[in-house]
């Protein structure tokens, strides 16, 4: 339910406006130029080409890769990720020691296998025209897991493992023993646990050398901005199609994007971290001294704020103004 409010003080953060282009230089250094309705400035750096998928990510990205109904959760027992900043996607500091590349290994195997001891699900990862080619499946696939085409080499590369395959698990299906070490492999891949940008094409800019990134790393940046997940089929095929060079096509996209649920995701989960709402859950208070505090009301608290939230940017199509000053917010 809808209630008027006679102020609101929560301090939020919205996108409104445009959407900037913000190419990275080589080191994650310098400026950088954005453009939005014409007019150009000049940003700094995003500060890594190399940034790891938070764990949030890698569970939404291996959901939406294998095709699996719900997030597997496999990084509930992964080595937790460390961020002394107020967002978990902090490229700077995830970095990838001995235990946590173990879970990363542990994970791949355990996903390999659910997925290709299962027809249903090794299906919907397989096409039918695919059976018996694994090269062809390494081609079509791998290009979805590394978030751009595969090399040659690296075709060559995951072909050769994938002959290991019925040696490996003499049990299975040899085709399906092929694909389940291909599995294994990819998911263990810098390019698929990174969001590896290689592009070296250079331009002049007032502060310095600018680094364009590719149409790949572009439809990455904009799906993991927007989704916390990897780029869908219409993404890639606008990023094949050069649209999202243009402000108009990247506009396009992303007005597309922000209708799918997983953009309300990602924005609910932005402001949990923003506003620190996952400490509102832990909320106790003495029944003595408080006695109309009940147990529920530390969520509805939380509800509450991303209901408004969701009301505000979704419905309504407001902006930063209307979060801190909206006289409505919700209750149960």
């Amino acid at each position: 339910m809808r209630v008027l409010l006679a102020s609101c003080c929560v301090a939020l953060v919205a996108c409104t406006g445009s959407l900037e282009t913000r190419p990275a230089g080589p080191t994650g250094t310098g400026r950088v130029p954005a453009c939005a309705d014409g007019a150009c400035a000049e940003l700094p750096a995003p500060a890594s080409r190399l940034p790891r998928l938070s764990h949030p990510q890698y569970e939404n990205t291996v959901r939406d890769l294998l095709a699996l109904p719900a997030a597997p959760g496999l990084t509930d027992t992964f080595l937790g990720d460390a961020s002394s900043t107020l967002f978990d996607n902090n490229g700077g500091e995830l970095s990838v020691g001995d235990s946590l590349w173990l879970d990363y290994q542990r994970g791949a195997e355990t996903l390999a296998e659910r997925v290709t001891t299962a027809p249903d699900a090794l299906s919907a990862i397989v096409l039918p025209s695919e059976r018996g080619d694994v090269r062809a499946f390494i081609t079509r696939f791998g290009r979805r897991a590394h978030r751009r085409p595969l090399t040659p080499e690296e075709v060559d590369g995951y072909a050769a493992l994938a002959a290991s395959g019925p040696g490996a698990y003499p049990g299975m299906d040899p085709f399906d023993a092929q694909v389940r070490v291909v599995l294994e492999a990819m998911l263990q891949s810098p390019s698929f646990l990174y969001r590896v940008e290689l592009s070296s094409t250079a331009t002049a800019g007032a502060g310095g050398e600018v680094i364009q990134p590719t149409d790949d790393e572009l439809a990455s940046r904009l799906s993991y901005a927007l989704w916390d997940t990897m780029p869908d089929e219409a993404l890639f095929a606008a990023a094949a199609e050069g649209r999202l060079r243009t402000a108009e096509g990247l506009r396009a996209e992303a007005t597309r994007m922000l209708q799918d649920p997983k953009a309300r995701a990602t924005v609910a989960n932005f402001h949990t971290q923003l506003l620190s709402l996952q400490s509102v859950l832990d909320v106790t208070r003495s029944t003595m001294v408080f006695p109309e505090f009940d147990p529920a009301l530390p969520r509805s608290m939380v509800d509450e704020t991303q209901a408004f939230i969701a009301a505000v940017v979704f419905e309504d199509g407001g902006g930063f103004a209307d979060l801190v000053t909206a006289p409505f917010s919700f209750a149960d």
